[in-house]
């Protein structure tokens, strides 16, 4: 690809190709991947400057904007591979990132493996119980552990983002549990992104919602367990998953109790759930 149609950022020497829509209309009709539009990057006839106090309508500024969504979702696909390569967790596969133009917006687009299959929140009956703990274990250590270390995780939890099925046009149809959401809005950082500041979003500094996130992604596990464990079958129970579980919530209420007890109190959907685990832990 010649020089001019890559996107570099010398720093870190990261770069996302170029895109043109012709292109994007082949990528469309493969049918063993889909096509996400994950990030528009607003020029300066169709944002209003007051909605963004820091937005500049210069050129320059347009180029920081896609030297910085370069980076940041570079930055992305390598925290989804971390998760794969170090915790067993499977994921749809980012295949390619690219920057081009639809519509005449200059958008970033993911091309990523199409999932066969259903997600976790719609199945009727779940099999496998071995592979579905092996995958939830992975996952819920994947977070706690960067939790731990205040450092970003993954905080976009949830059954329907979990499907239980095969990729598709690999010619293997062995079914397993995959991650299928693996865009922009899955991770959570523990201070205001630069991208974030930069376009005027947030002020810099930490991000207050940081422990709340975690908080939610672990109640709503907590929430889903006895659902996974009804859709096995009778008398089914994920003792791994629950003790993993059941070792971040005591750490939660060790090290975070004040913290927990006022998002519980914010949050009042979410005392059923407390409650309930709290019996078996």
């Amino acid at each position: 690809m010649p020089e001019s149609t890559e996107l570099r950022i010398e720093s870190k020497q990261e770069f996302l190709p170029r895109v043109t829509e012709e292109e994007l209309q082949e990528l469309r009709k493969r049918q063993d991947v889909r096509i996400r539009t994950e990030y528009v990057i607003h020029d300066s006839d169709n944002r209003p400057e007051e909605s963004t106090p820091n937005y500049s309508k210069s050129e320059a500024f347009l180029q920081r904007q896609l030297q910085d969504t370069a980076a940041y979702y570079t930055d992305m696909k390598r925290m989804f591979e971390g998760m794969r390569d170090n915790y067993g967790v499977n994921i749809a596969e980012i295949q390619s990132m690219s920057i081009g133009e639809e519509k005449g917006e200059t958008k970033v687009f993911m091309t990523v493996d199409k999932i066969e299959g259903e997600d976790l929140e719609h199945i009727k009956k779940l099999e496998e119980q071995e592979k579905l703990e092996a995958f939830l274990c992975g996952l819920f250590q994947a977070i706690f552990d960067a939790y731990q270390e205040q450092k970003t995780f993954f905080g976009d939890y949830g059954s329907p983002n979990i499907m239980y099925g095969h990729r598709a046009g690999d010619g293997n149809d062995e079914k397993n549990y995959f991650l299928a959401d693996v865009g922009l809005g899955g991770f959570v950082h523990e201070d205001r992104t630069e991208l974030a500041i930069e376009h005027g979003y947030f002020q810099k500094g930490k991000n207050p919602s940081y422990d709340e996130n975690f908080f939610a992604a672990i109640m709503l596990a907590i929430q889903d367990l006895k659902m996974y464990e009804a859709k096995l079958g009778k008398g089914a129970s994920l003792a791994q998953t629950r003790g993993k579980l059941r070792e971040i919530y005591r750490y939660l209420k060790a090290t975070k109790e004040t913290a927990l007890e006022a998002y519980l109190d914010n949050n009042s959907f979410m005392k059923p759930t407390e409650e309930y685990f709290e019996k078996v832990a």
